[in-house]
């Protein structure tokens, strides 16, 4: 961090001057504190003067000035100091050299220059300096040469705060703002019931947001009256960050609005308190009114994340709809008064969808329109406002030391059919962890429901389990293989490999899978000795066996 102090002038026997070559003395080795020629030697401030026409000393002082990450002003010892020389040179700095928003602090060096000090912090303040500290040091009896600040613990603490202070106000901002974007990046691996209108996968939060960001730019005349396209969009492109805490619910989850709405809550002022306050508050209050759904804006906003899934249900033969085994009017009683309420006109397009859709299929709602490929280990229930959901009998639990949710992170992202569930944290303190911890997570790995466990260190995976994935050909199997391997994991033999948390992993190629099932004994055996020699499956080289 660059420094820049400032005194009335830099004579030796100047409290001011001394007082600042000690905050030079004590910076840490990252800091540069530099100091610009004595502003009572320099008659040319005015910004108007052109840069060619300044003496040399300015223009380095102006160089050293814009260089600043942050500024240091000492007060003047007399009352009459803010004026003349000292407050055309403060408007320069400020105002000349374009330091607003620089982070500024102001020692009083003196106590009977309270007037003059408060006079320029002030100044300061109208020229839009941003003051973050003021310090007023007492310096009777006390010595400001390096000898006596080395002697002096209480005034060298005070001076490292100072310091401390402008770090946090010149880096904080900016630390925090990318500390936000580093986080909002597991919105990627939050994966979602809804598929691709390729159906290859489901797609994520993040591209769900994205995508409704898209509709509000191209659709917002439709709205059921006038909307500020652009808060629409903002409000969307943050709508689902809670997700990075609280997981994806569907629509169809049967979770209860309360417990959802909580979770969320608390999710939000989280991920949106890692920001600059004043930031984070407005990014938090637009998330609310989206949620709360009153203004034009948040219904039309509700209303597009309603369109969007019922597209992508229509467009994939039933999607989601098939899964929770919904009927026509089901869909239309659930979809129906949001899309409405922020845009008739939109919804009447979807109803005519949803109808198109279901004609010629079964509108009871006895469960007749089934799930293609259900689950016949799955146990149906209805939650507290009669909706259908799917709660898996049996689930995997996997044991981790804190890991769980960026484990399953990252088997959301890696794996097809899978995703991240519910995350549930501590409610308070605990003996091996703190409130706000994560305890357990759901997740989801290639269609197997498991829940993650951050049981601690006492237990740790072994080859006794293992997740076995049938790849279908050599691009997917180096592609998953890599994915595990070169993310802090481990090869071992004949495709088994495990990730970073320890958990073993069988990349199996299919056509291993048939060689060494062979019907030729002979086939099935230089196939499998072939197998015996990998690590990585080889599919061209197990062919070549197979073939003799």
């Amino acid at each position: 961090m660059r420094v820049l102090a400032v005194s009335g002038s830099l004579r030796e026997a100047s409290s001011n001057t001394s007082l600042l070559r000690a905050l030079a003395a004590l910076a840490p080795a990252d800091t540069a504190v530099g100091f610009p020629v004595p502003l009572d030697s320099l008659p040319f401030f005015s910004p108007d003067v052109e840069e060619a026409g300044l003496p040399p000393s300015v223009q380095a002082w102006r160089a050293d000035v814009a260089r600043a990450d942050a500024v240091v002003v000492s007060s003047p010892e007399y009352a009459h100091g803010v004026s003349g020389v000292l407050k055309n040179a403060l408007d320069w700095l400020v105002g000349g050299v374009e330091m607003n928003g620089k982070p500024v602090s102001v020692l009083n060096a003196r106590p009977q220059a309270t007037i003059a000090h408060g006079a320029l912090v002030e100044t300061l303040r109208v020229m839009g300096a941003r003051i973050v500290d003021e310090t007023a040091v007492p310096l009777a009896g006390r010595r400001l040469d390096h000898a006596g600040i080395a002697a002096d613990p209480e005034l060298a603490a005070m001076l490292r705060a100072v310091l401390s202070t402008l770090r946090k106000a010149a880096e904080g901002p900016l630390a925090s703002r990318l500390a936000f974007l580093r986080e909002i990046d597991g919105l990627k691996s939050v994966v979602r019931q809804s598929p691709l209108l390729d159906r290859s996968r489901r797609e994520n939060s993040a591209e769900h947001s994205w995508h409704l960001a898209l509709y509000a730019l191209v659709l917002h005349d439709l709205a059921a009256g006038p909307v500020d396209a652009s808060r629409v969009i903002r409000m969307l492109l943050v709508h689902d960050l809670v997700e990075v805490d609280a997981g994806d619910t569907p629509l169809h989850s049967g979770v209860p609005p309360r417990e959802q709405a909580e979770r969320e809550e608390a999710a939000a002022e989280r991920i949106f308190g890692i920001l600059p306050r004043p930031e984070g508050e407005e990014l938090l209050a637009l998330w609310r009114e989206f949620e709360a759904a009153e203004t034009a804006d948040a219904a039309f906003a509700k209303a597009l994340d309603r369109v969007q899934p019922l597209i992508a249900n229509v467009a994939t033969g039933g999607g989601t709809w098939l899964a929770s085994r919904l009927t026509r009017d089901q869909v239309l009683a659930r979809y129906g008064p949001t899309i409405e309420k922020g845009s008739p006109r939109l919804w009447a397009a979807c109803e005519a969808l949803v109808r198109s859709h279901f004609s010629g299929r079964p509108d009871a709602s006895d469960g007749s329109d089934a799930e293609v490929g259900a689950d016949p280990s799955a146990t149906e229930a209805r939650d507290h406002e009669g909706r259908t959901t799917m709660v898996p009998k049996n689930t995997i639990c996997l044991w981790y030391d804190g890991t769980a949710l960026e484990a399953a992170q990252f088997y959301a992202r890696t794996f097809p059919d899978s995703a991240v569930g519910k995350v549930y944290r501590a409610p308070a303190d605990y003996p091996s962890g703190k409130e706000g911890d994560v305890l357990t997570v759901e997740f989801t790995v290639i269609g197997i429901p498991c829940l993650g466990l951050n049981g601690g260190p006492a237990f740790r995976p072994s080859e006794a389990f293992s997740f076995q994935v049938a790849t279908d050909d050599q691009a997917e199997t180096d592609r998953l293989w890599n994915a595990i391997v070169e993310n802090g994991g481990q090869e071992s033999s004949c495709g088994w490999c495990k990730d970073r948390w320890g958990l073993s992993w069988q990349i199996t190629p299919r056509a291993l899978t048939a060689a060494i099932a062979d019907p030729d004994p002979a086939v099935a055996r230089r196939a499998f000795e072939a197998m015996m020699q990998m690590r990585k499956i080889d599919i061209a080289a197990i062919e070549a066996a197979r073939r003799g």
